[in-house]
Order: C-alpha cells, then structure tokens, then sequence
C-alpha cells in the first residue's frame, strides 16, 4: 500500500486537459456531505459511507422514462425495486424477479424495526430494500419537520466468498413508498469479486435528516444486522465479455480483466505494469468522453459512469476498476455493443432473455 501512495504522489497530471463538468445542486451538497463526513471523524475513517442517493454514482441513460403502470406479477419483489430500477414494463418486471427474491428478515434495536424486504442481485452488486418503522408506532418527525433522508454512522458489508468489503454503492429514500410513519430505504452495494452465497451487513446508529443535510436531526443507537443469502435460485443475467484479451490504450499494453454487464450494472476492470509507466495514460484515455459506452439496438447510448480507481495486485501491477448500476434496468436482448477506446464487443444473443 505505501508503494501505491508513493506512486500516486509521483503521477503528474495536467489539468486542463480533463474536461470542466458543472456538478449539479445535488451532486454538490452530497460532495461537501461527503468531506464534512470525513473531517469530523477522528483519525482515519473506519468505515465507508455510500452516497445519499443514486442519481450521482449511477450510469445515465440517454432516454425518456415513460409512466407505464406495470401489472401485478408473481408478487416476489416488493415494489421497491421497480422504483430503484425506473421498472416501466412487464418485461422487466419478470426479469427482476428472476434476478431477485423476496425476504422478510427483521431486526430491532433503540426502539426501530429495520425488515429486509427483497434482494436483486447480478454477479457484483446486490440491491436490498429496507422497511423502517418505529416499534412504538410513532411517525418519524422530527421538531415537526418530515425525515428527508437517513443512513448509518457505520456501515460494513461483507463478501463471503472471499471476505472482503463491498467497494462503493448507492442507497436513498424510496420517496413513492414512504411515509411519516414508515420508510422504505435501498442499499446498492458491488464487490469486485464475484458474490458468495451471502452478504454480511452491519448497520449501526442510525442517522435521521430533515432540512440539513449535513448534521443529523435524530440519531438513534443501535444495531442493525443481517446475513443476506444470495446463493438462492436466480437467473444469473450477467455477461462477461472478458478473456484476458490484451489491449492497447493510449499507446499502452494494458489487459483486459473483466467487463461484466447485466440489466441493472456493470463491471469493468484492466491490468497494467504500473501508473507512472503508462498507467495514467491508460485511465485517462478510458474515461474521456464517449470512449467507453454501451450501444443499444434503437440507436440510443449509455457512457459508462461510475465508481473508479486504480488498485494494486499482489504480483505488483494495477488494476483499474469502473463498476456501476442504471438508473433504468435495461433488458439484455435491446442491447448491442460496447465500445471501448476504438474496440468493439458485442453482446451475443445467446445469453440475453427470450
């Protein structure tokens, strides 16, 4: 690890030539939140927060979100995950269910029931959805103003295939499903390994915002915990276009890792000697615009955006990682390739949903 920061402090980079992209409202209150958060804790930061709400870390489509009411399926997920996901069809409802199952897994501690309702999940990242109420049936305002947003002082998810951390996510208030005395809450969380047969979570101290975001109106102790089975019988939708093709980026050899995608995510990943040895090149050329997107069949593009960072291996090299959910799930057979940096891969017909 100090010959990564060491590497890093040795990385010059010049600056204009990044493109200045304008951070909206929200992006902007959720980046101060962030560095708020890290400047009170004491020391180094013991656990990773996710962001407020999806809308930053999450891939864009490039498309319209028609209100279609979606019929009453086979009532394994609960509705949250129609709304997380922007569910518009039938379609994709059956191909939600297919990846997800419903639960009902409820722990109480300081005077709140927290209940996992249902999972989704694809090879890398799984998307629980949360009900939160109160056991003594009182609503969650607080000096008379409604709770616009809560999350954890700590948080900590597990991996069991190889015990490791989940390396970034998403989590919000499901608005559509909420009330005063009720909220409906998701948690997005991706592994850079593939997942076990289950996930680990703890969840402690839960933090309650109204009109400030920065400083909780209520914080409650306790613990939150839950051992997440995600060995159950699902359709594993994930493709993976990778097999260790070598690559030349920027002029760089760099390989292939993964690039895994499904309707609701992706997975990406290269390899490379080190970051003052082309390494930053790589990157750079990767996540410039429009270098890395998915082509749908209608003509339509999604640019791959999400949480990045280069990570070293235990042979020495780095490993540069961009994984990411939709805001909108996209079924498999619409779409057609992705294109990386002057290369094409095609996502082949033979592994999408009849």
């Amino acid at each position: 690890m100090k010959e990564m920061y060491e590497l890093l402090n040795n990385v010059n980079m010049n600056l204009e030539e990044y493109e200045d992209i304008k951070l909206s409202d929200i992006e902007n209150r959720k980046t101060k939140n962030n560095v708020l958060s890290l400047i009170n804790e004491s020391g180094y930061a013991q656990k990773r927060k996710l962001s407020f709400t999806k809308v930053c870390a999450c891939v864009a489509l490039v498309a319209c979100i028609s209100s279609i009411t979606v019929a009453a399926t086979s009532g394994i997920l609960s509705t949250g995950i129609k709304n997380v996901f922007n569910i518009d069809s039938n379609k994709k409802m059956t191909i939600a269910n297919n990846m997800g199952k419903a639960l009902d897994m409820s722990v109480e501690d300081g005077g709140i029931k927290v209940t996992a309702d249902a999972i989704l999940r694809d090879s890398h990242q799984i998307c629980v959805i949360y009900t939160i109420t109160r056991t003594d049936g009182k609503s969650f305002d607080f000096d008379g103003k409604p709770c616009t947003e809560l999350w954890f002082d700590e948080i900590e998810e597990i991996n069991s295939k190889d015990n490791s951390e989940d390396n970034g996510g998403e989590s919000g208030i499901i608005e559509e499903e909420s009330s005063s005395n009720s909220i409906k809450f998701f948690i997005i969380s991706r592994f850079d390994e593939e997942i076990g047969s289950k996930v680990d979570i703890h969840m402690a101290n839960m933090q309650f915002y109204t009109d400030n975001m920065y400083t909780p109106s209520k914080t409650i102790k306790g613990n939150w915990d839950f051992s997440i089975p995600t060995d159950f019988d699902y359709e594993d939708s994930t493709v993976n276009l990778a097999n260790g093709q070598k690559l030349n980026i920027a002029g760089y050899d760099t390989q292939l890792e993964s690039l895994a995608i499904s309707p609701v995510g992706f997975y990406f990943s290269i390899n490379f000697d080190s970051l003052d040895k082309g390494g930053s090149e790589i990157i750079k050329d990767v996540e410039k615009t429009g270098n890395f997107i998915l082509h749908l069949k209608s003509g339509e593009i999604v640019e791959f955006n999400g949480i990045s960072g280069p990570r070293c291996k235990a042979d020495g090299t780095i490993s540069f990682r961009i994984n990411g959910c939709f805001e909108e799930m996209i079924p498999l057979d619409e779409m057609d390739k992705i294109t990386l940096c002057g290369y094409e891969y095609k996502i082949p017909d033979s592994n999408v949903h009849d």
